[in-house]
């Protein structure tokens, strides 16, 4: 719009962002990013962000976990689920998985509507666990009017993971009948530049 008022026109403008892995590979305690190499499902990076950030601030508080600490990156993948238990009428479930540090969740897939064999395809990068924290993973049938239903779970030490240096495997849940999941858990320790860069930065996950 010049002086006098008259409009010459608009222009509209477009961005996409794209996920770049070295960020990836650089989060400080309590973010996280997520990725979706399937188009099957989405999920939102900023809702996974402010969970793993709640559950830092409570793990310090539990562990005494020090301002600035780094245990390294964590990636997780959730592949898929097969042979479920069908927790609904119609012989199915919406099943959905959720990762916790001990008891503080950290991060949920989108749930798969009506199927016992399940495929989240999902990626997500955490700041790890202190080491004497458990990870923790649940299965559950998202339910609309009802609290979600338990569709099993099972849980891996830190030194436990080595079991995933081949890549993916079938892990099979716990506590109910049947049910198995695909999972790829590999954690990478701080690198030298890490750990300064989260001592020079403070404790990013008290940040609001």
């Amino acid at each position: 719009t010049n002086k006098k008022g008259r409009s010459f026109g608009h222009v509209t403008v477009s961005v996409v962002f794209r996920p770049v892995d070295s960020v990836a590979r650089a989060e400080l305690p309590g973010l996280a990013t997520v990725s979706q190499p399937d188009t099957l499902v989405t999920s939102s990076l900023d809702s996974t962000s402010k969970r793993s950030k709640k559950a830092w601030k409570k793990l310090q508080s539990s562990s005494g976990i020090q301002p600035g600490e780094n245990f390294g990156v964590l990636e997780l993948s959730v592949k898929e689920g097969r042979d479920l238990v069908a927790m609904d009428r119609n012989g199915y479930s919406d099943p959905y998985i959720i990762v916790k540090y001990g008891a503080h969740e950290v991060y949920r897939t989108p749930s798969i509507n009506k199927t016992l064999n399940p495929k989240w395809n999902c990626q997500c990068t955490l700041s790890a666990p202190p080491p004497a924290t458990s990870i923790v993973i649940e299965c559950w049938d998202k339910d609309q009017f009802t609290n979600d239903d338990f569709m099993g779970s099972l849980a891996y030490s830190s030194e436990e993971l080595h079991i995933f240096e081949n890549g993916s495997i079938w892990c099979k849940l716990q506590h109910v009948a049947s049910g198995e999941v695909l999972l790829e858990l590999r954690k990478h320790e701080p690198t030298q530049q890490q750990s300064q860069d989260s001592l020079s930065s403070g404790d990013i996950s008290t940040l609001d």
